[in-house]
């Protein structure tokens, strides 16, 4: 915010669900254009025009009409998800991890994506390393337990050989916009059975590597 504040979308690699007033309902994406969303503050009148949640947008937006809001902007739901996934090579510093688990989003987020809302899938373990998102960044644990972003094994060259005939757990959690006017349990589940055969069919393809 301080040296980015007009690219901060850049700047952080912030790409997460947010919610946003649009029309008469709160709608969510996950990439924003930086105009659109990570001005200052005081270009806003100090008030956030972005959101973590369903009920905080509709809350701070339609105060007056806040039930309405709620039935009338999409449903998101989240579920885990671990697949294990041949030939990977174990990450050996965190930088390293930071890209398996970007290059491991991108490719299951275009094999969860049946056209029907937005999908973000965040990696949380690669093998016994660990990943989480403080502030934007990427901070490593379990097998790289207090190693800095980048470190002394940054740059090493990965055992490709060592990794032919292994299988590394992959885990993490996706999160999905479900399809217009889906709202109902059922409408939910049965989308939510579509994209998880749609990775299950990736992962057995290679598609996901």
């Amino acid at each position: 915010r301080q040296h980015f504040w007009w690219r901060m979308t850049q700047c952080m690699a912030n790409e997460e669900f947010k919610f946003y007033q649009k029309e008469d309902k709160c709608d969510t994406k996950v990439v924003f254009e930086d105009w659109e969303s990570n001005t200052p503050d005081m270009f806003h009148g100090g008030e956030s025009t972005l959101f973590d949640t369903l009920d905080e947008c509709c809350a701070h937006k339609f105060w007056y009409d806040f039930d309405g809001c709620m039935g009338r902007s999409p449903v998101i739901y989240k579920f885990e998800f671990c697949v294990d996934i041949g030939g990977l090579v174990d990450p050996l510093d965190c930088q390293s991890a930071d890209i398996y688990g970007t290059v491991l989003e991108a490719a299951i987020n275009v094999n969860a994506d049946l056209g029907l809302g937005e999908v973000d899938a965040s990696v949380t373990k690669i093998g016994d390393a660990s990943l989480t998102k403080v502030t934007g960044s990427t901070v490593c644990g379990g097998s790289l337990e207090g190693q800095d972003f980048t470190n002394d094994l940054t740059g090493s060259n990965p055992d490709i050989d060592g990794a032919v005939g292994t299988t590394t757990e992959v885990c993490g959690f996706m999160t999905i916009e479900a399809g217009n006017d889906c709202k109902e349990e059922e409408c939910l589940m049965t989308q939510y059975q579509d994209v998880a055969q749609a990775l299950t069919e990736a992962t057995a393809t290679g598609s996901l590597t």
